[in-house]
């Protein structure tokens, strides 16, 4: 609420000089709620996108532990965060991502979405995920090269570095169902790689 302003000296005025305060206090008065207003916009801006949702786009470098070979694989993942109202127990949102890491023995991608849910801890967000989509996995050495059904579960933690970016660290443990050929059933593979994913968040809304 705007506080009485006493420049404005509306009160002060004698009835002969009204006038010329109303002339000076108009100008003045309308300076004082256009700042007023600047000031207080910046401040909303955060409560309203978490009580009415939040757009964010995120980007990471990704080290996987493949089920084969001693080594992390070493990549990148992006995607995009839809995120809904805010309520008591979390922010629920739903998320689409793409990853892709390369090794000495193999390189695997995903490319999915699913849920998620947030949470507020003073300024850290953690969250927790759950995704379903299509791994793949080539081993150059065999010349070998499949796809099948993925399924991610894991979660991290955001924390603001400034009014739109924030600092991510997460980590995903995987499920890839490769059936194989019809024609040699054991040529099916079921792998469990890890990731763990560091990079930047930007909130677009």
């Amino acid at each position: 609420m705007l506080k009485r302003n006493p420049t404005t000296g509306l009160l002060a005025c004698v009835p002969g000089r009204a006038l010329r305060c109303l002339q000076t206090s108009v100008p003045l008065l309308s300076l004082v709620l256009a700042l007023s207003f600047v000031r207080t916009a910046p401040a909303q801006a955060i409560p309203a996108a978490e009580r009415t949702g939040q757009i964010d786009v995120f980007g990471a470098f990704a080290l996987t532990k493949p089920d084969y070979g001693e080594t992390w694989d070493k990549g990148g993942m992006g995607g995009a965060d839809l995120l809904f109202r805010q309520f008591r127990f979390g922010q629920p949102g739903i998320e689409f991502r793409y990853s892709k890491v390369t090794g000495a023995t193999s390189n695997e991608t995903f490319v999915g979405g699913g849920v998620e849910s947030h949470y507020r801890i003073g300024k850290l967000a953690p969250y927790a995920a759950l995704l379903y989509g299509v791994g793949g996995i080539t081993v150059p050495q065999f010349n070998y090269s499949d796809s099948g059904n993925t399924l991610q579960i894991g979660g991290g933690a955001d924390y603001p570095l400034t009014h739109r970016f924030s600092a991510r660290g997460e980590f995903m443990y995987g499920f890839m169902h490769i059936s194989g050929s019809s024609s040699n059933p054991d040529s099916g593979l079921h792998l469990t790689p890890a990731t763990i994913n560091i990079g930047l968040v930007y909130n677009i809304k």
